[in-house]
């Protein structure tokens, strides 16, 4: 397991992006309420739809449904109340619960209740209520009065995500046309491949040459220094870094006597080698528990608080943080480098001067491209290697271009040089902005031809699930904007509730 800030960052993304569908209320019986000093001693609700409360406690039960997940993803660590905060779950799991008020109101006016058939099958197929695979409506009782609920304050919460999932339903039945689809892949399957070289006018700047006169003199010049000023406060984390770790670790999440049984058998030596076998962070078995170079603040408090005092060369006694326990061997120390102003001001002085030689700066791009386009043609590939390396021009070997999309790799085309590039018979096309040129040589064109069943399934299923998105999104627009919809102090600011 990585543990280092940025990685929750990356968890949390895929945790907290806007839930979609309807939320079914398990209950999450072993939740403990520690989210309760979130909301204010008064509050009995987060929020209202169109006079619909949403209460604190359907929201708990909804947040305790998220943290789980979030936990199973971090390999079972539990989040703090803190941390719930820091990744925005609690504002997101708001407006989900938003939304889904929104869709049972609209469900209610469009008199899509359930049967009590419907009604009855939900409830006795959750596996909270069953004793040996089959619904058990004493442990149902319990399980109720346990958590404060009637059997009917629990029912009207399954009837509303029953309400809900009908409206998903309608959404995700949209039609899709069978021809369409169909014809959208054979344009999609007409394809230029090509060779392409990409000229960047901003990574030719530092080719310009710049005499040290020109620089004193610009430094000289009084009007410059506030310029020069500027650029020193505005770029501080550029030319001040901080003090930087190398470091390795072995984790074990669990059984701290036998990371100290194998303590003993560590050297700075074996170290790399034993993590590879040892360590249970699945992306420190195939570098040595590599963590790479890193500065405060990156890696869980603890970790840090070890790390930055440990001694180059030297292996720590076991560290406990969150993730578990490691033992960490600290490989390289770079100091924090503090530069002055007097340090950095000939550069900064420098690359001023080089943004304000635009006619120097327009003929070298002109220059670069024009032998990039000579080399393209020629099939020179050994001069575009020369310009890649000198210059930094991209050089796109091989690939294939379709009229849908128009992706040359990182690169976009525009709808008019899509066009030029599939009505046009000539093989070499030159397509300039402001700071790129992009030369083309085309290699092949290729004419879409039969499409299979299960690649037009696919493409079917696709299209429908694009529509039921767009379709959803629209709908809740046109929800929240007829809606009344208010939301407690502690969540203002998020999405329906400004």
């Amino acid at each position: 397991m990585v543990f280092s800030q940025k990685v929750y960052s990356h968890v949390a993304k895929a945790v907290v992006t806007v839930i979609v569908g309807v939320i079914m209320f398990g209950f999450i019986f072993s939740f403990k309420d520690d989210n309760s000093n979130f909301f204010t001693k008064s509050n009995s609700e987060v929020a209202s739809v169109d006079g619909t409360k949403i209460t604190v406690k359907e929201y708990q039960n909804v947040l305790a449904q998220q943290a789980q997940r979030f936990s199973q993803m971090l390999g079972g660590k539990q989040l703090t109340p803190q941390e719930l905060e820091q990744f925005g779950i609690h504002r997101t799991v708001l407006q989900s619960l938003i939304e889904r008020k929104l869709l049972t109101n609209l469900a209610e006016k469009l008199n899509l209740d359930p049967s009590t058939e419907e009604l009855k099958e939900q409830i006795t197929k959750l596996s909270y209520f069953q004793t040996a695979g089959q619904f058990d409506v004493n442990l149902y009782k319990a399980a109720l009065q346990s958590n404060g609920f009637t059997p009917s304050q629990f029912e009207d919460l399954i009837i509303n995500d029953i309400r809900a999932e009908k409206i998903e339903f309608l959404l995700n039945s949209l039609a899709v046309s069978k021809a369409q689809a169909k014809d959208f892949l054979v344009v999609k399957g007409n394809s230029v491949e090509v060779q392409a070289v990409k000229v960047d006018k901003n990574k030719l700047v530092n080719k310009i040459n710049v005499s040290a006169k020109e620089i004193s003199d610009f430094i000289a010049d009084k009007k410059n220094e506030g310029i020069l000023k500027l650029t020193y406060d505005g770029q501080k984390d550029v030319y001040n870094q901080p003090e930087q770790v190398r470091a390795y670790h072995i984790l074990y999440k669990e059984g701290l006597e036998n990371l100290k049984k194998l303590q003993a058998k560590l050297t700075p030596k074996n170290f790399k080698e034993m993590a590879n076998k040892e360590t249970q962070d699945p992306s420190g078995k195939s570098n040595g528990g590599d963590l790479g170079w890193f500065s405060r603040g990156k890696m869980v408090p603890e970790f840090d608080d070890v790390v930055f005092k440990q001694a180059v060369g030297t292996i720590s006694e076991p560290v406990k943080t969150q993730f578990g326990y490691h033992l960490i061997y600290v490989e390289e120390k770079k100091p924090a480098v503090v530069k002055t102003f007097d340090q950095v001001k000939g550069t900064i002085a420098e690359e001023n001067i080089r943004r304000r030689k635009t006619q120097e700066l327009d003929e070298l791009m002109k220059q670069i491209t024009s032998k990039a386009a000579d080399a393209l043609k020629a099939g020179n590939n050994g001069e575009i290697a020369n310009l890649e390396k000198q210059y930094e021009v991209s050089f796109i070997k091989k690939a294939n271009i379709n009229p849908i999309d128009g992706r040359l790799e990182n690169t976009t085309l525009k709808g008019d040089e899509l066009q030029k590039l599939f009505n046009n018979s000539q093989s070499f096309f030159q397509f300039d902005d402001a700071a790129t040129s992009t030369i083309i040589k085309v290699l092949e064109r290729k004419k879409g031809g039969n499409v299979d069943e299960k690649e037009l399934t696919a493409q079917i299923n696709n299209e429908k699930s694009q529509l039921a998105r767009l379709g959803r999104a629209e709908l809740m627009k046109k929800l929240a904007d007829k809606a009344s919809i208010s939301c407690t102090s502690e969540f203002q600011g998020v999405t329906y509730c400004d």
